[in-house]
């Protein structure tokens, strides 16, 4: 077999499971063979076992229950798809970029390493989260503005609108990282004042500016100041979690790894006593928030507070709009 015979069967391959059917002529044209190579290489093909059929009018094309990844994927193409991401990230849904992202990571994973350098430095810049939540609550502003500014390492400016009074502030940014967790962006960046290091969520910001200074970016490694946060907001402070899932979510629940520091015991009447080693409360009590139905918090008292307190304010604003407690109850 000549030197470059495997390239092209997987070429023609790819050729033939565009979902579109190619007639010879055309396989013939794209891959630079003749009439007899093409259809010897069919053969080899069909000898291998790869389905495909051939339609008049139509021409070949691979059975569409039969995979196969793309392969050889060359650096310029590579570079335009980064190009085209970064270019769509202002003019489509934020879900859409964070889904593009995902699925480079995973084309690039398995290519050589020029490829991989090129898709690199998006990659670098950007954290797609496996979701484990059901909503798909997107916020899509200023995703393209700071993908140009982390890459640039150009400050930003913005209002920030504080979780704690509802007032907003000035502040300058240092972009470093942007990631997508549960289809929500989140800004991790150095903030001024004051220098810190945060995670900031994207709908908390308006206003945005990219100047045109420059920062000096300091030694950051993601994980390190990720440490072990239930998702990517860390508070400083490690909490032992305790919860006890009911007997009949124990399977389903304990199956999901939810957190690296995860641990599990099935007890003897069917349920299930989950433990996590965490950094802050805020991200997991969202978490239980969901999940209430499924499990009781047994520890720590903070956690248990944090959402005692959700379930009073709850009330009080049932309570204020005038509901009754048969409606409450129902």
């Amino acid at each position: 077999m000549e030197n470059n015979r495997l390239p092209r069967l997987l070429e023609l391959v790819m050729i033939l499971q565009s979902g579109v059917g190619t007639e010879l002529y055309e396989i013939m044209e794209e891959l630079d063979i003749s009439r007899s190579t093409a259809f010897r290489d069919l053969k080899i093909l069909r000898d291998a076992g790869i389905p495909y059929s051939f339609e008049k009018g139509k021409g070949y094309q691979i059975n569409a229950t039969f995979f196969l990844p793309p392969l050889n994927i060359q650096t310029s193409e590579a570079h335009a798809l980064v190009k085209l991401i970064k270019c769509a990230a202002s003019h489509v849904d934020g879900k859409v970029v964070a889904d593009a992202i995902h699925a480079l990571r995973k084309l690039t994973s398995n290519l050589s390493l020029p490829v991989r350098e090129v898709c690199r430095g998006l990659l670098d810049q950007v954290t797609v989260l496996t979701p484990i939540s059901e909503q798909a609550d997107m916020q899509t502003d200023h995703v393209s503005q700071l993908l140009p500014a982390i890459e640039e390492k150009r400050c930003v400016e913005a209002m920030y609108q504080s979780p704690a009074d509802g007032a907003e502030h000035a502040i300058r940014l240092h972009p470093y990282h942007l990631i997508c967790a549960d289809y929500k962006w989140m800004l991790i960046a150095v903030v001024q004042p004051g220098n810190g290091i945060r995670t900031i969520p994207l709908d908390a910001l308006s206003q945005m500016r990219l100047t045109r200074t420059h920062f000096r970016r300091s030694e950051f490694d993601l994980k390190g100041y990720l440490g072990k946060a239930w998702r990517c907001q860390p508070e400083g402070q490690i909490y032992r979690v305790k919860l006890c899932i009911k007997p009949e979510y124990a399977a389903y629940m304990s199956a999901i790894q939810w957190h690296q520091t995860q641990d599990y015991t099935i007890l003897c009447d069917g349920q299930c006593e989950m433990t996590f080693e965490i950094d802050g409360l805020k991200e997991i009590a969202n978490w239980v928030w969901q999940h209430h139905d499924k499990l009781a918090v047994c520890e720590p008292p903070e956690l248990v507070a944090m959402l005692r307190s959700r379930c009073e304010d709850m009330l009080e604003i049932l309570n204020d709009c005038g509901c009754q407690d048969d409606d409450m109850r129902a």
